[in-house]
């Protein structure tokens, strides 16, 4: 496809995140380019963060938290908080990710840089999540 000039952003589809792309540790996804850190709930279904793994200061036990205390936040169903988790994947430049909506654009591509959930970003909670993911504070 690419002899015909037909990129990899060019085809339709949804393909992350897919379990079986999962790094042991953030260490190991910090080691990769397309090392990310992905923040969600309910396994991989509802994403609150998806973030270059390079980027992230903090350690496991507060990236965790931070998707407990997002998970607490959106507050859907009860004990919504002890279903959100930390993964480590590897997501390529330019595949498309599973919910991880842009206004009314829904499943958009990764582009390497950092993505919030509109629902936090729309409550001002950009700087506290970057200030967590940055190792500068706890918790929200």
């Amino acid at each position: 496809m690419q002899s015909e000039g037909i990129g990899k952003v060019d085809v339709p589809g949804i393909t992350y995140p897919l379990q079986q792309r999962c790094f042991s540790s953030l260490q190991a996804a910090q080691q990769s380019e397309e090392g990310v850190v992905f923040l969600s709930y309910y396994g991989t279904t509802n994403v609150y963060v998806v973030c270059p793994a390079k980027s992230v200061a903090c350690g496991k036990v507060s990236l965790l938290k931070l998707a407990q205390d997002l998970a607490e936040i959106e507050n859907e169903e009860p004990d919504q908080n002890l279903k959100a988790n930390v993964y480590f994947l590897r997501i390529p430049l330019g595949e498309r990710v599973w919910n991880m909506d842009c206004g009314k654009e829904k499943h958009t591509r990764y582009i390497g840089k950092l993505w919030i959930a509109d629902m936090f970003a729309n409550q001002g909670l950009v700087k506290p999540i970057i200030e967590v993911l940055g190792g500068k504070r706890e918790q929200l």
